[in-house]
């Protein structure tokens, strides 16, 4: 029996992506993602079968555009972090992704520990060392 499937169709198809890769992806935890699906704030998942379970990435990709777009494609960034004093201190950069914000942070303060809120807190807290 010869395979006659059109191999340009299977490219065709956008991957699945699981939990674990949508939070990494909108650079937040699993648990904020859940809550977004919950709340109905990001598009619907894809059930194939009672184990695999995701989101196609196009509609996700298409999802973050979407957002980009109704915000003139800049976002907020709030970064937290402690002093040397032990003080809470905190900045908002305005940029077009998590990189450059996260570059302009780490150039402002280096070497600070910070946590990263997206969009004043819509994707969750993401933490990583500058």
């Amino acid at each position: 029996m010869t395979n006659t499937s059109n191999p340009s169709a299977k490219s065709s198809i956008s991957p699945l992506l699981h939990l674990d890769k949508v939070a990494e992806l909108l650079g937040c935890s699993e648990r904020t993602v859940r809550n977004m699906h919950r709340e109905g704030r990001m598009p619907p998942r894809v059930v194939v079968s009672e184990r695999i379970i995701g989101w196609r990435e196009s509609d996700i990709e298409a999802w973050l555009t979407s957002r980009r777009e109704e915000g003139g494609g800049v976002m907020r960034w709030l970064f937290m972090w402690q002093d040397e004093d032990l003080n809470m201190a905190y900045e908002i950069y305005s940029c077009q992704t998590q990189f450059e914000a996260r570059e302009r942070f780490e150039n402002d303060h280096p070497g600070m520990f910070a946590f990263a809120l997206i969009n004043g807190g819509d994707f969750g807290v993401q933490e990583f060392h500058a």
